[in-house]
């Protein structure tokens, strides 16, 4: 019998299966001077890369800002489930149109960083064939733009 109801037992988990961490601050490009990032939430058995077999798809998530600077951290913990759930998560950060960057630039900052994360694949991975992308509000343009914009580079 439970004498405290409110307290809630967690099982044991010594695999740490269903497990994710975070890794934050990672620059995918410098090309336009300054420093673009994204962070990734990546399943436990990642935290060892050159141990693991296993490639994972990648969502590329794009928070929404009303066309600003993104705050990437709104998300996490809403995000987190899908890496504890097998896949790599990456959020986007991005120029806005307030610091003097116009259209396309954000979308062209998007592409990079999925260009990043597929070269990059190995280090953190990811299954470059299995990338998916979506975001809330502008971010979701972001995403829909992303994936039906055929100028230039190809993702």
């Amino acid at each position: 019998m439970n004498h405290y109801p409110e307290i809630h037992h967690l099982k044991n988990n010594p695999s740490l299966e269903g497990m994710a961490f975070l890794k934050s601050g990672i620059v995918y490009s410098t090309e336009s001077g300054e420093e673009l990032t994204l962070d990734l939430l990546l399943p436990w058995s990642v935290r060892e890369p050159e141990l693991s077999l296993k490639r994972y798809p990648l969502i590329v998530f794009v928070q929404g800002s009303a066309w600003t600077t993104p705050d990437r951290e709104n998300e996490i913990p809403q995000l987190s489930a899908y890496a504890r759930e097998g896949f790599v998560v990456a959020t986007v950060g991005h120029r806005n149109y307030q610091s003097g960057y116009p259209f396309p630039t954000y979308l062209q900052d998007v592409k990079c960083a999925i260009r990043y994360l597929r070269k990059n694949a190995d280090q953190y991975c990811i299954d470059p064939e299995r990338v998916a992308i979506w975001g809330t509000s502008s971010g979701g343009k972001y995403g829909a733009s992303g994936g039906i914009d055929r100028r230039g580079s190809t993702l």
